[in-house]
């Protein structure tokens, strides 16, 4: 039997889907209640690691963001049920945004009061919406870029919603990194000059049955 194979059925669907939005929202409507239960049985590590990612990257002198934990502008693009969000609140962190493809999982992330607004319905396959262009500090994105989810493409967009001397941070898990060709992009976007990577976090805890690659970018332009 594959690994693959060992599965959680729940996590074998979720790598599976077709991508398109129907099928990832009926997935997630379908997963909702008990989202923070299986993940947390699988070792989800993604939140812990990216929150470290992104107090390290504020910290340094390649980024313009206000050091003031209150102050920053955090997005989490792609905010399921708000766990990211729980552990940014722990280190300090208060203004937090959020938005979700899935209404489900979101009105579960409003119940935590933790976010300052949060939306349903919002596709970053998508192109950004003029309001959030250029807004936040941070905008971090994980356990997004993920088999049947999203294009490499996205990142482009993470990027849009962020100032310029702000930060990206993504988590890719290593299948998605292996078979989306997502380095490309990436490297395109930083020929073009609208990014950077800064700091990198390779071959990473992300959950029990797969690791994870974490990307750091500043934005600059």
């Amino acid at each position: 039997m594959s690994e693959q194979d060992e599965l959680h059925p729940t996590l074998q669907t979720a790598l599976h889907l077709d991508g398109s939005a129907e099928s990832v929202k009926q997935f997630y409507a379908d997963w909702a209640e008990n989202y923070d239960k299986d993940t947390l049985s699988w070792d989800y590590a993604a939140p812990a690691n990216a929150a470290s990612l992104l107090s390290a990257a504020i910290k340094t002198q390649e980024t313009s963001c206000d050091t003031e934990n209150k102050h920053l502008k955090i997005l989490d693009a792609g905010c399921g049920t708000g766990l990211l969000a729980v552990v940014l609140k722990q280190l300090g962190y208060e203004h937090i945004d959020g938005f979700d493809l899935s209404d489900d999982m979101v009105t579960i992330a409003r119940q935590r009061n933790i976010y300052r607004n949060l939306q349903g319905n919002v596709n970053i396959n998508h192109p950004v919406a003029e309001e959030r262009r250029g807004k936040y500090d941070c905008t971090v994105s994980i356990g997004v870029f993920t088999p049947g989810h999203v294009a490499p493409e996205s990142l482009e967009r993470l990027a849009e919603m962020t100032r310029t001397g702000g930060i990206v941070i993504v988590s890719t898990r290593v299948a998605y990194y292996e078979s989306e060709n997502y380095q490309t992009t990436a490297d395109k976007l930083e020929s073009i000059g609208k990014i950077r990577l800064i700091n990198s976090l390779k071959d990473a805890a992300y959950t029990t049955d797969e690791k994870a690659h974490y990307w750091v970018y500043l934005v600059t332009t």
